[in-house]
C-alpha cells in the first residue's frame, strides 16, 4: 500500500509538470551520499524567466537654450517580457544525513531579453557571462531502496550587474532628438522550494519530479542622455528611472532523471516549467 501511494505521488508530480506555471537544476531528492561524503559536478543550464510588466517613470532635467534647466519626466508602461540565460557551473555537494545533502554552486550566466526592455528604444538588451552563486539542500522524509520523497530548496544570486545600451531617435521626455539609453539589470535573485518524489529502477536509473514555489526579483535601472529640441528650443537632456520586476508565475514543476555510469560517476538531465522553460544536464563524481 505504501509503495502504491509513493508511486502515485511521483506519477502525479510528473503529470503536473507541463501544466504548472522555475535558477538551475534541483538534483532530485533522496541523496545517495553518505554523511560527510563529497561529490563534484559540472553542468550546463538553459533558463527562461517570464517577468510581469510594470510602469516606469523617468525623471531628470532639460538644459534649454534661453530658459535654463527645466524638470522633465515621463511614465512608460513596460510590457511583460521573458529573459533567457545560458549557464555553466561547477558544484560541490556534501552528504548531511541519510538521504540529505547540501550543495554550493558557482558559475557564469549571460542574459538576453526577448523584447524591447527599454523606455524609448526598440532594441533588445543582452549582456555576456557574469558570476552567479547558488546554495541548496534536498532530502528525504521517506527513503528505501526504490522510493524516496522529500523537500528541496534553492537560493541563487547573480553577483554582477547586466548592462546594455541602445540609441534612441525620435521623441523622449517631451523632446525630439537623439539619445543613448542604458539599462542595467541588477539585484537579481531567485528562491525555489518544493516537494518531490523519486523512483529508482533496478538499483540504477532514478526518475524524479514534483512541484515547486518560484520567487524571482530584479531591479531595472534606466539612464538616458541626449540632445534635440524641447518646446521649440535646442536642449540637452538627462534622466533616470528604476523599477523592481517580479516573476510572472509563482508555481512550477520539474522532472528529471539520474543515470549511473559507474559506482562513482553519474549523469543527470532535468527540465522545469514555471511560465517559461528551463532545462540542463550535469555530470557528477562522488568521492
Amino acid at each position: 500500500m505504501r509503495y502504491a501511494l509513493l508511486v502515485g505521488l511521483v506519477v502525479l508530480a510528473v503529470a503536473a509538470v507541463p501544466q504548472l506555471c522555475r535558477a538551475g537544476s534541483f538534483d532530485g531528492v533522496g541523496s545517495t551520499l553518505q554523511p560527510g561524503q563529497i561529490s563534484l559536478s559540472a553542468g550546463y543550464w538553459y533558463q527562461q524567466e517570464k517577468w510581469e510588466g510594470t510602469d516606469v517613470t523617468g525623471t531628470g532635467s532639460a538644459s534649454v537654450a534661453g530658459r535654463g534647466s527645466i524638470g522633465v519626466s515621463q511614465t512608460v508602461s513596460l510590457s511583460s517580457f521573458t529573459t533567457s540565460s545560458n549557464q555553466g557551473y561547477g558544484q560541490a555537494s556534501v552528504g548531511i544525513y541519510n538521504g540529505w545533502e547540501g550543495y554550493l554552486r558557482l558559475g557564469g550566466a549571460d542574459i538576453a531579453s526577448n523584447s524591447a526592455t527599454y523606455l524609448f528604444s526598440d532594441s533588445k538588451p543582452s549582456d555576456g557571462m557574469k558570476l552567479f552563486g547558488t546554495v541548496g539542500i534536498n532530502g528525504a522524509v521517506y527513503k528505501d531502496k526504490m522510493f524516496a520523497i522529500g523537500p528541496f530548496a534553492q537560493f541563487t544570486y547573480y553577483l554582477q550587474n547586466y548592462t546594455d545600451s541602445a540609441s534612441v531617435s525620435g521623441q523622449f521626455l517631451g523632446a525630439t532628438g537623439t539619445a543613448t539609453e542604458t539599462v542595467t539589470f541588477k539585484n537579481y535573485y531567485t528562491i525555489k522550494a518544493g516537494f518531490a518524489g523519486a523512483v529508482t529502477i533496478q538499483d540504477a536509473v532514478t526518475i524524479y519530479g514534483g512541484p515547486f514555489w518560484n520567487y524571482a526579483r530584479a531591479t531595472l535601472d534606466f539612464d538616458v542622455t541626449g540632445s534635440g529640441t524641447y518646446q521649440g528650443r535646442a536642449a540637452t537632456l538627462i534622466a533616470s528611472g528604476d523599477t523592481t520586476v517580479k516573476n510572472d508565475c509563482d508555481i512550477g514543476g520539474m522532472l528529471g532523471v539520474k543515470i549511473p555510469i559507474t559506482k562513482a560517476l553519474s549523469i543527470g538531465v532535468e527540465g522545469q516549467y514555471a511560465g517559461a522553460w528551463a532545462a540542463g544536464a550535469r555530470i557528477t563524481y562522488a568521492f
